[in-house]
């Protein structure tokens, strides 16, 4: 059975990658289920990867992980501290607002091309 739970949590999953590949520099910083500290980013050509934070020399690899782990990596996100915590509650509450600013600025400058 499907369940709109699911839905909503693609929506999330969505916003999670549009964020990535929005800007190379963006990342997020998780941790996964043994509590080791990871990075992911996604390269131009939508290629998830990780590296691991607790080595020096670890070097990015592909990130090949289910939905579920990448909705587990949005629940984390909902309890990390912002970068700007006067303006956000959590770091996934900051990411969500700079995905619908961008989204809405790129409407607006495709309206004034059309």
């Amino acid at each position: 059975m499907r369940y709109y739970s699911d839905l909503e949590m693609l929506d999330e999953i969505n916003i999670l990658f549009k964020y990535l590949y929005m800007d190379e520099k963006n990342y997020i910083e998780f941790r996964n289920a043994i509590d080791i500290p990871f990075k992911l980013t996604m390269k131009e050509e939508f290629v998830l990867q990780r590296e691991r934070l607790d080595k020096e020399d670890s070097k990015a690899i592909s990130a090949d992980y289910d939905l579920y782990d990448y909705a587990e990596v949005v629940n984390q996100l909902k309890e990390q501290s912002s970068s700007f915590p006067q303006a956000f509650k959590s770091k996934w509450e900051e990411i969500r607002a700079i995905v619908a600013s961008t989204e809405v600025l790129h409407d607006i400058n495709k309206r004034k091309r059309d």
